[in-house]
């Protein structure tokens, strides 16, 4: 075998090698996650496992949430919805301050980072949605973190710590009907070691690496939690034709990791690896 033809047959296994090591390796971890593509859909959510990493199964009212055929996008091209989504819409027994989802996952005790893909559609001035992280607290309480739709005129999204309204603060970006966001909020601890911070990005441009400032950053000394492990969706103030599209809900100990994209470092490392690899084959050739 001359040199040349030697060397064309090690770059193309090479080659292959790294588009096979990146496909193995360099995958996002997160705590949790679903894409809602593995139910059937029109079902109901209550009492399906779907998703990876969750710890129980979702709870909800039946009447409220589904699976539904819809694809929701990332308005900047990063994350891609699939072919379907959660779709939450008020039934009968649906009230002010109702949670109509919850779901249970690893408690973690580091900065924990939420990503989600959102549309609302129908929403009126002081229809309210609260996305909340707590260590199992339901409902309307102080230990939880959150971000969400506001109740104020055009519909905000907010970032919140606590349970009231004064514990909010909004965004200067609008839940605009029928157009879809990518939401990663960051919640982290104090000083004293309790979850008192959350920090909300908006359709972040670059999915590798956490912007400078958030679209709306809240903290309060009201909580008294160390750990994170309950999901839990509340509303407020919600009619019939209220909707609500939720996809690719993650639930991560990175930014990178929340949007859905492989770190930077790891990729970084691969690339070395496989390089270096090349450079071996190619010596002893």
């Amino acid at each position: 075998m001359t040199y040349r033809l030697m060397k064309r047959k090690l770059c193309s296994a090479s080659a292959a090698l790294l588009v096979a090591t990146f496909c193995l390796t360099a995958a996002p971890a997160h705590a949790a996650y679903d894409g809602f593509e593995s139910y059937s859909s029109g079902s109901n959510l209550n009492g399906l496992n779907g998703g990876d990493d969750w710890a129980n199964a979702w709870s909800s009212d039946a009447s409220d949430v589904s699976v539904q055929s819809i694809s929701l996008d990332d308005p900047n091209g990063t994350v891609d919805g699939g072919d379907q989504a959660m779709r939450i819409q008020p039934g009968a027994n649906t009230g002010d301050n109702t949670s109509v989802l919850s779901r249970d996952f690893a408690a973690m005790t580091g900065d924990v980072y939420l990503g989600l893909l959102i549309r609302v559609s129908s929403f009126e001035d002081g229809d309210f949605l609260q996305i909340q992280l707590s260590d199992g607290a339901a409902g309307n309480s102080s230990d939880t973190l959150s971000i969400g739709v506001q109740q104020s005129a055009g519909n905000p999204f907010f970032a919140r710590v606590g349970q009231s309204s004064n514990d909010s603060v909004n965004a200067s970006t609008q839940a605009a009907d029928d157009t879809d966001f990518l939401l990663v909020a960051k919640f982290s601890k104090d000083g004293n070691g309790q979850y008192a911070n959350t920090d909300l990005f908006i359709n972040p441009t670059d999915p590798y690496h956490e912007p400078a400032i958030a679209d709306a950053a809240a903290s309060s000394s009201a909580p008294s939690i160390t750990q994170l492990s309950h999901f839990t969706i509340r509303l407020f103030s919600f009619e019939s034709d209220d909707v609500v599209y939720l996809d690719e809900i993650r639930i991560a100990s990175s930014f990178a990791e929340a949007v859905g994209v492989p770190e930077p470092a790891s990729i970084g490392l691969l690339g070395a690896g496989v390089l270096g690899l090349i450079s071996r084959r190619r010596r002893r050739a």
